[in-house]
């Protein structure tokens, strides 16, 4: 092959790409921008309480957040593809990607979500990125910290004793998840981060569902994270306590954020997720 043909070869391929990858994202945008428009006419007054506001009232941080997404609504051909390789879970989950409530900018406003998207690693208000989504199905993993249980009639029989130390730990709990998601946010700016998520998503996408090797071989050959939302979303419980101490940094990377209400993914003894809450189906 000559020199001469190599340009040629990635100018042809180029100009082939090119035209549906600009058609795909100026439908994806204009879409996008149709849903949220529809969305804003159709607001209701703020004195109007929706089943998804009540969601959002009960959640609390280290809740997780699990997304289906719809991949042709992504905003660019490499996050469809990304979303695409994500999709295609062999094992638990049927979810592709993850988020973890957070305590919100102030005592008195609505728990925020920390996510890794396209964007970056944000944290945005939990209550608009649920109405905002387009996902197909949204499901909420309750968090219970030693001792608690998110059902008002159950915490009833709790001493006030009792009550008082669970406060203690659930207070310190989401101070530290405050001071990760910060961090989070500031390695992401300074990183770059929104110039390698959809990337880091299709390789780990790709490795994960369609490559035929044992997950030994896996790790050999593949350091990345298989679901960087999932990682991110394990990072910020590990390093604010609720995982076990024995966790290492290199398992984050390999787990699936759908196992959190199993074994697979050892907590702290106390520490553990409730039953699923549909938030969309």
């Amino acid at each position: 092959m000559s020199a001469a043909y190599i340009p040629k070869a990635l100018l042809y391929t180029s100009l082939s790409i090119l035209p549906p990858s600009l058609i795909f994202y100026l439908y994806s945008s204009s879409s996008r921008n149709s849903h949220i428009s529809s969305l804003q006419e159709t607001a209701l007054p703020d004195s109007v309480l929706t089943i998804s506001q009540m969601y959002v009232d009960a959640a609390s941080p280290g809740d997780v957040i699990m997304f289906k997404r719809r991949c042709h609504t992504c905003v660019t051909p490499l996050a469809a593809l990304a979303c695409y390789a994500q999709s295609k879970i062999t094992d638990k989950s049927t979810y592709d990607h993850f988020g973890i409530v957070v305590p919100g900018s102030t005592p008195y406003s609505n728990p925020n979500i920390l996510e890794a998207t396209s964007q970056g690693i944000v944290s945005r208000d939990l209550s608009d990125r649920l109405r905002f989504s387009r996902s197909s199905s949204i499901v909420l993993l309750p968090l219970n910290v030693p001792g608690e249980r998110r059902d008002a009639r159950q915490n009833k029989e709790i001493s006030k004793s009792t009550s008082m130390q669970i406060d203690k730990v659930r207070s310190d709990f989401e101070d530290a998840l405050s001071k990760s998601a910060e961090r989070q946010v500031k390695t992401s700016q300074y990183i770059s981060y929104e110039n390698m998520h959809s990337t880091l998503t299709l390789f780990g996408g790709i490795v994960r569902n369609y490559v035929p090797i044992s997950e030994k071989t896996k790790e050999k050959i593949y350091k990345g994270p298989l679901n960087p939302s999932c990682m991110i979303v394990l990072e910020m419980l590990n390093k604010s306590g609720a995982l076990s101490r024995q966790t290492k940094e290199g398992v984050l990377k390999r787990e699936d954020c759908g196992r959190l209400r199993g074994e697979e993914i050892e907590m702290r003894p106390g520490w553990r997720y409730g039953k699923e809450v549909n938030l969309r189906n």
